[in-house]
């Protein structure tokens, strides 16, 4: 099947502009792998399912309650588009495997929107270990841990560690670097830790571990009902075959071309990505594209955020 663009991944910055090529009469498809994650991260397993938990916290909703009604949140109508993993056969063909059939697809210009996934540490174990959980995976659990384990005190971490602390977990963070929140400005650091406190939250900096058990360098021990690992993320670009394209990775120089002519890509770097920025990259594409309002694609500036009950940074 022959078409002007495909897009890999269905993401909203994806979505916004496959409508617009629509729109100006392009014939245009997308390919997602998971059928659970139309419209992307932000708005099924990131930001609006756990602000929904967060806020369920506060109005002291029983945690099952939360769980159920984020659940609702995050349910949408499908539209129609290809569903399974996408591969590369060459700079301008692709394959999918559906449930039904292996389809492949054509297109002049080719759009990786795969986003990211969890980068587990080398910790012999954790992966398969019970009850080790990545932020998607512990946000489903219909049962409040009555202890819970985080590694990693990143912006993530920091937050599961709040809203399930509200619940009533007994919460414990390891961050293995030497600063805690470092970051953020030490004044900042030191509102997050301190509303942390005020909820009981352990936390433990310079920590590290090669096995499941969280030791601290006192030499102290710890288990817990849950252990939820965020110690990073990484693009989630490993099923594309990318070797097919002669690439193994993607590169992107400052008009926000690929590795081949016929590709444009986002993903994620290692600073904060926002759903705003998101939009705007695929804002920036279409504009160079169309060879209007010229806007460099190189990464600026954008805000960041920390979100905790009644603190905030930007």
């Amino acid at each position: 099947m022959k078409y002007d663009a495909i897009f890999i991944g269905y993401g909203q910055g994806a979505h916004s502009l496959s409508l617009k090529l629509a729109g100006e009469g392009w014939k245009v498809t997308m390919v997602e792998k998971d059928a659970n994650n139309y419209d992307g991260s932000c708005i099924n397993i990131g930001c609006i399912p756990t602000k929904v938990l967060e806020h369920d916290a506060q109005e002291g909703r029983s945690y099952a309650d939360a769980v159920e009604r984020r659940n609702q949140v995050v349910e949408n109508e499908h539209i129609t588009l290809y569903t399974g993993p996408a591969s590369f056969v060459d700079n301008h063909r692709i394959t999918v495997e559906t449930s039904d059939e292996t389809v492949e697809l054509t297109a002049e210009r080719i759009f990786i929107s795969t986003g990211s996934e969890p980068v587990f540490p080398p910790i012999d174990g954790l992966k398969d270990t019970q009850n080790v959980h990545t932020s998607t995976t512990l946000q489903k659990q219909k049962q409040l841990p009555a202890t819970l384990g985080i590694i990693g005190g990143g912006n993530i971490g920091l937050e599961f560690a709040s809203i399930y602390a509200t619940y009533g977990s007994k919460v414990t963070v390891f961050e293995s670097g030497e600063a805690f929140v470092e970051k953020e400005e030490p004044e900042v650091a030191e509102e997050v830790k301190k509303a942390l406190e005020e909820k009981s939250i352990s936390i433990f900096v310079g920590t590290n571990g090669e096995t499941v058990i969280a030791e601290t360098d006192s030499g102290n021990q710890y288990s817990f009902d849950a252990l939820l690992v965020v110690t990073g993320r990484k693009p989630h670009t490993s099923s594309l075959k990318l070797m097919a394209a002669s690439r193994s990775t993607i590169i992107c120089e400052r008009r926000l071309t690929g590795f081949m002519p016929s590709a444009m890509s986002k993903a994620r770097n290692n600073l904060p990505i926002l759903q705003k920025k998101t939009l705007r990259l695929f804002t920036t594409m279409s504009q160079e594209m169309a060879r209007k309002h010229w806007r460099s694609g190189k990464t600026c500036l954008m805000p960041s955020s920390l979100t905790l009950p009644l603190r905030g940074s930007v």
